[in-house]
């Protein structure tokens, strides 16, 4: 996230062809599903009971929730610096083997405002975390500002743990972090959950906030939140997971330089491939931060295979996806005028979407 007070605005942004997205008609509608302290995240494992989710809550709480029926997962406050800034429990990750190891990942920042990756195991009957189990798996210096933390765990195809981190705070890449592959600021970083060993998945970005994995095609979609002039989607095939990519960042913002935000453009590191954006889109209008999704593959909205995905300053949220003859093609869901914090997935690939104001929603047929 860009920042955690939003600004309303009207959508005017052009997708990546220079063409305004049409408004959607009756692909799909938010419904409010229960409020929660500043959520920031929702997720499921996938062997929970259909309807289970468990959201993440800023200050550093995890609630179980099925049914109206709200259980406290985990209270980690007392590790958690929170709210200054981005400041926060920002995510969690169940480990593909949870039903019978228990483990659960958090990314939070600590008490110095450092960023933590840190392993818990739960109790036997998977209800609440046991906090003498924790196990730090990464910690990253990022002491000097509160903004650009990153925040996404997912776990990859490969059985990798995957965390984003972000390039460390303020304007243009201030500790040069990005193109630095001796730092673990501005990356998309490959945790081996057995060892410990992190590696880079992709360097050169700015701040990683939400990114995900098509639970069907197994690729990897990244909304990378821009500095001044653009908010950009990446894209990797699941062919391509096993390379080291460059995101560009601070020499190139979505497809423009950077120096179009007042920054220096120099010092690419090509070392390995920079990755050209899937798609990109205007600060105008009011967008101005952009929250990655998930590619919806659940089964009560026509809209399966199209990427999903949203504005925090705005709440617009699209959908968009290439289509065979190589264009891009972009649809606004809704205008929701919400914080959009993250989006989710549900047992069932259904999505949710969190409301940092407080609010969880659900999308469904319209």
């Amino acid at each position: 996230m860009r920042k955690l007070i939003g600004v309303v605005g009207v959508f005017t942004a052009a997708c990546a062809l220079g063409l305004a997205a049409p408004r959607e008609a009756g692909a799909a509608h938010l419904v409010p599903v229960a409020a929660f302290n500043s959520p920031t995240y929702v997720a499921a494992p996938h062997t929970a009971k259909p309807g289970t989710l468990f959201v993440v809550e800023r200050p550093g709480r995890v609630i179980r929730y099925y049914r109206g029926n709200r259980h406290v997962f985990a209270d980690i406050t007392g590790r958690v610096a929170c709210c200054d800034g981005e400041r926060g429990l920002l995510s969690i990750a169940f480990d593909p083997g949870w039903r019978s190891n228990g483990r659960v990942y958090f990314y939070y920042t600590n008490n110095n405002g450092d960023i933590v990756v840190a392993r818990f195991r739960a109790n036997s009957s998977r209800n609440q975390i046991v906090k003498s189990t924790s196990h730090r798996m990464l910690l990253v210096h990022h002491r000097t500002y509160s903004n650009h933390n990153g925040g996404q765990l997912q776990f990859g195809p490969d059985g990798n743990l995957y965390a984003g981190t972000g390039d460390g705070g303020g304007g243009c890449d201030p500790f040069e972090a990005g193109q630095n592959l001796s730092s673990r600021l501005g990356k998309i970083l490959r945790i081996n959950p057995t060892t410990g060993a992190v590696g880079i998945f992709m360097y050169g970005v700015r701040n990683p906030w939400r990114f995900s994995f098509d639970r069907k095609t197994h690729d990897f979609w990244l909304g990378d939140v821009g500095q001044g002039t653009r908010e950009e989607v990446d894209h990797r095939s699941a062919a391509q997971l096993g390379s080291r990519w460059n995101g560009g960042w601070d020499v190139r913002e979505g497809n423009v330089s950077a120096t179009a935000s007042g920054c220096d453009g120099a010092g690419l590191n090509s070392s390995s491939p920079r990755v050209n954006p899937f798609s990109v889109y205007a600060h105008t209008g009011g967008n101005c931060s952009i929250t990655g999704g998930y590619v919806y593959r659940g089964g009560q909205l026509g809209i399966k295979g199209w990427y999903i995905f949203g504005d925090y300053c705005t709440g617009i949220i699209w959908r968009e996806r290439r289509g065979a003859d190589g264009r891009m093609h972009r649809r606004m869901i809704t205008d929701s005028s919400l914080n959009i914090s993250s989006f989710g997935e549900g047992v069932n690939g259904e999505l949710y979407v969190c409301d940092l104001n407080g609010t969880l929603y659900r999308f469904a047929p319209s």
